[in-house]
């Protein structure tokens, strides 16, 4: 699994990808995902969207959860 921030539109979102699971197990994960950091997010393309700046959360519960977990810095316009 992949974490890295990007802005879009001016704003941070954290992107989590690398993931081999269907939709539905992604949709639950991320329901869980949006507790644990407060914030909304999305499933897109098989990957994770978080709105804001969450990679330390997202990396310490994903971590827990069993997954190996890769942070990457980085800040993309688009």
């Amino acid at each position: 699994i992949r974490l890295r921030t990007e802005k879009r539109a001016n704003k941070t979102v954290t992107l989590i990808t690398g993931f081999q699971s269907n939709p539905k197990e992604l949709e639950t994960l991320l329901g869980t995902l949006k507790k644990q950091c407060g914030t909304g997010g999305r499933v897109l393309d098989n990957e994770l969207e978080l709105q804001g700046d969450h990679c330390s959360k997202a990396s310490t519960f994903l971590a827990k959860q069993g997954f190996s977990v890769k942070t990457i810095n980085s800040q993309k316009s688009k």
